[in-house]
C-alpha cells in the first residue's frame, strides 16, 4: 500500500515529528521550552532516517521549527536521506503550553481532573491560561504551510516536515484530513514518519 501510494504521487511530502526529548520522557508539558533529545529519541530519529532512506529519494526541502529536538531529528535524518536546503522557522514549532509548561502531567491531572487536563491536551478550542489552543497552531501552521511548504508541493518538489506532535496534528486538520471534531483522537509518535498525499488528503505511516 505505501508502495503504491508513492508511486501515485508526484511530489513527496513526509511529516514527522521529533524523537522523544528528555522531557516527554519525564511526562512534562513541553511546547516552547527547549529541550534535548533523550537517547532514546536520538535513536528514533536515526531509526526515521532509515525508514525515509527506503522512500529512495532525495528531498529539495525541509522544514523544521528552531527547537533543538526538531533541528536535532533533522540532524539525524539527513545523516540517511539527501536534503538540498533545510529551512528553519517558528511558525511551524510546537503548540504553547503556557503555565503548564515544564509541569507534569500527572500533576495537572492531580489538580484539576480528568476533564480538564483532557480538554488542555486534545480539546481544539481549549486553551491554558497564558496559552495556546489548537485552533491557534492551525491557524499559525496552515498560514505558513499554504505560503511557503504548499507551493513547493504544487511545483513537484519532495519535502520534508520535522516538527510537533501538536503541530501535525493542527496540519492534518489544515489539510482536510482531520476537523476540529476528531482531531482530538489522533495521536503523533514520536519519531515515526508519515507519508502525506496533500491532494487525497491521505497519509501512510512508514515502518
Amino acid at each position: 500500500m505505501l508502495i503504491s501510494l508513492l508511486y501515485m504521487m508526484t511530489a513527496n511530502f513526509v511529516l514527522l515529528r521529533h524523537g522523544r526529548s528528555s522531557w516527554n520522557k519525564l511526562n512534562k508539558f513541553t511546547g516552547w521550552h527547549d529541550v534535548p533529545l533523550c537517547d532514546i529519541g536520538i535513536q528514533e530519529a536515526n531509526q526515521a532516517g532509515q525508514l525515509i532512506q527506503k522512500l529512495n529519494i532525495d528531498f529539495d526541502y525541509a522544514f523544521s521549527s528552531n527547537l533543538t529536538r526538531t533541528s536535532h531529528t533533522l540532524s539525524c535524518i539527513h545523516k540517511y536521506v539527501p536534503i538540498k536546503q533545510m529551512i528553519y522557522n517558528n511558525d511551524i514549532q510546537e503548540r504553547d503550553y503556557g503555565v503548564l509548561t515544564g509541569k507534569n502531567k500527572q500533576q495537572i491531572l492531580d489538580e484539576y481532573g480528568y476533564v480538564k487536563l483532557h480538554k488542555w491536551r486534545r480539546g481544539y478550542y481549549d486553551k491554558p491560561p497564558n496559552g495556546e489552543s489548537l485552533e491557534d497552531v492551525v491557524k499559525r501552521s496552515g498560514h505558513y504551510f499554504d505560503n511557503e511548504i504548499n507551493p513547493l508541493i504544487n511545483e513537484d518538489k519532495n519535502v520534508l516536515v520535522v516538527s510537533h506532535g501538536n503541530t501535525i496534528r493542527a496540519l492534518f486538520v489544515h489539510l482536510g484530513i482531520y476537523d476540529s471534531m476528531n482531531i482530538e483522537l489522533c495521536e503523533i509518535p514520536t519519531g515515526r514518519p508519515f507519508l502525506v498525499d496533500v491532494k487525497k488528503k491521505k497519509f501512510e505511516l512508514l515502518f
